[in-house]
């Protein structure tokens, strides 16, 4: 009995704690509602109680556990959550000096509940034309230090969002993030695997939705071309450098996807291939360059009387020879084969520029007006 009724006087003393804080317009803490729970007061009556005089606390994830494992149900953490005090705004701050409230006990709810702007000297100077003396002032200062600022940060799905070096969250599935933080400068830096990194310093503005666009570029690749000293490598058509003395030429910054890399050195086969580079990656590629025939390394005047072939003008592209020079070759000895459009995309993927096509298209048509000339005198015989 007697253990019983010490248990019932326990309850009544927690139980009255909200009462004497209801006189005192003071909103329950932290302590007053675990102890209410832990005392055995129903959920249904503790949530309805957390309605009424509201909370001075934030109830964070951690704090919400423990009371789950002190027996609190789905109905105590709703209104927990929802009853989070709103912070004051400078119009309810003037209006507890307007009402006479003791400055001191307006110093007290500004602390508790925060404001939701930053004060400036002039709002200050207003505050103490109206009456607040230093302790309210000094809460509002201290208020207003810790006013926090929304930032949505919109970048690609799940990528890392750190705010002054510390990990904040992922982006959901539609790339977007958003926080609550303190105003002022802060350096944001977002990541994800395969992407350039953002980072920037951004300058948050509290009371405002804050939106930050961080779009993530691909990561460059890079390519390291092994092949014969002094080989000139062309990627796309364009030159890159020449292989140093042992035959490696390395190709920074390379955009990520399939890639057309050439390789030419005077008296060599030209070396062709197509490749495939990797974001962050680097692709080692092997481009040997076999030796040309002395007679088409070494050409500077072909047989008269023959036309230059396809594999002719190849071998001279590769071998680093000028196109104005070809072209004066296939001007005095024509031409060989009747070029196609594969075949002029060859030539130009061999190294050859738009000049060298001109001159074979206007040669090509030439020897055709030629030959028909001669058959329509052939015709006339």
């Amino acid at each position: 009995m007697r253990i019983a009724a010490l248990a019932f006087l326990t309850l009544l003393t927690v139980v009255a704690l909200p009462a004497q804080a209801q006189e005192a317009s003071k909103p329950m803490n932290k302590n007053q509602v675990m102890a209410l729970l832990k005392a055995g007061m129903e959920n249904q009556e503790l949530a309805k109680k957390v309605q009424q005089f509201s909370i001075d606390f934030e109830p964070t994830d951690e704090y919400l556990q423990a009371l789950r494992q002190a027996g609190a149900q789905e109905v105590l953490i709703q209104a927990l959550r929802a009853a989070h005090p709103k912070p004051l705004t400078r119009e309810q701050v003037l209006e507890l000096l307007a009402g006479h409230v003791p400055s001191q006990r307006a110093a007290m709810l500004v602390s508790q509940r925060g404001i939701d702007f930053v004060p400036d000297e002039e709002y200050l100077g207003t505050l103490h034309f109206a009456g607040a003396e230093e302790a309210l002032l000094a809460a509002v200062r201290a208020a207003g230090e810790a006013v926090p600022a929304q930032l949505e940060v919109a970048t690609s799905p799940s990528a890392e969002v750190c705010l002054d070096g510390q990990l904040v969250g992922r982006a959901d599935n539609e790339g977007r993030l958003a926080m609550s933080t303190k105003h002022g400068a802060h350096l944001l830096k977002v990541s994800l695997a395969g992407k350039q990194d953002f980072v920037q310093t951004i300058s948050l503005t509290p009371g405002k939705a804050n939106q930050v666009s961080a779009a993530l570029t691909d990561l460059s690749g890079s390519v390291l071309v092994r092949t014969s000293p002094g080989g000139e490598v062309f990627l796309d058509n364009v030159s890159k450098g020449q292989a140093d003395a042992s035959g490696e030429l390395a190709i920074p910054g390379v955009s990520p996807g399939t890639h057309n890399l050439r390789v030419t050195a005077p008296g060599k086969a030209y070396f062709g291939q197509s490749i495939t580079v990797v974001a962050g990656q680097a692709s080692n590629v092997d481009a040997p360059l076999a030796d040309l025939p002395t007679t088409v390394a070494t050409a500077t005047s072909p047989p008269a009387g023959r036309g230059m072939s396809k594999q002719e003008i190849l071998s001279l592209v590769a071998g680093g020879v000028p196109s104005e020079r070809i072209a004066k070759l296939m001007v005095a000895r024509g031409l060989s084969f009747q070029p196609t459009d594969s075949d002029l995309k060859d030539i130009l993927r061999a190294g050859g520029d738009d000049l060298l096509i001109k001159i074979i298209r206007a040669v090509a048509l030439r020897q055709a007006e030629e030959i028909k000339a001669q058959m329509d005198r052939r015709k006339r015989d």
